[in-house]
């Protein structure tokens, strides 16, 4: 198998039967040290996948499925751009629900754009003082007095700067109890780390 890049966090990839992921990240097996790749799919109730990196990055066999188009099982795209490669002729038509339309990234037309999208002005304040809290002892003291302003955006940008999963089926009320054990948590952590 020729060398091909691993899959980075963010990247899109197709897989040779159509279907269209996201990639979360490359892990680790716990028990046999095995990169594995973490990856998403946009389409139906948008399942978290995991495969041996090895089998992610595999060429298609020919002998078993000779009209696939794609060369490997999965091919990194730019989705709704004219760089992504004809799908397949195992794609079928798969629509998203109406609750989670698969928004297609943006890409600025330009430097200037890109730094209007960033701007700090357009950040709410709440969220600047929790990402400008010092440790996880400051951030929890921020989260406690922002509790009854917390709306679904807020929660969902205070869990991914923690690198947590939003699961906007669970209450606002579960989400803010995960947020804040896992604050607690980390707080243990820091202090046993010290001693």
């Amino acid at each position: 198998m020729e060398k091909r890049n691993i899959p980075a966090a963010g990247e899109f990839y197709r897989h040779f039967k159509g279907n269209l992921y996201q990639i979360i990240g490359v892990a680790k097996h716990s028990e046999t040290m095995e990169q594995m790749v973490v990856y998403q799919a946009l389409y139906g109730d948008y399942c978290l996948y995991t495969r041996p990196l090895d089998m992610f990055l595999s060429p298609i066999d020919k002998v078993k499925y000779p009209e696939a188009v794609q060369e490997y099982r999965f091919e990194k795209c730019v989705p709704g751009t004219s760089e992504e490669k004809a799908v397949s002729a195992f794609k079928e038509p798969e629509r998203a629900p109406e609750t989670a339309p698969v928004v297609e990234p943006q890409k600025p037309e330009s430097a200037e754009a890109e730094e209007e999208t960033c701007d700090e002005e357009s950040v709410r304040p709440e969220i600047l003082r929790f990402l400008d809290a010092e440790d996880a002892q400051a951030k929890l003291k921020v989260l406690r007095e922002l509790r009854m302003d917390l709306d679904e955006s807020l929660m969902t940008t205070i869990e991914l700067s923690l690198d947590l999963l939003p699961d906007d089926k669970d209450s606002m009320e579960r989400r803010y109890d995960f947020v804040e054990r896992t604050l607690e948590q980390r707080i243990r952590f820091e202090g046993s780390r010290l001693r």
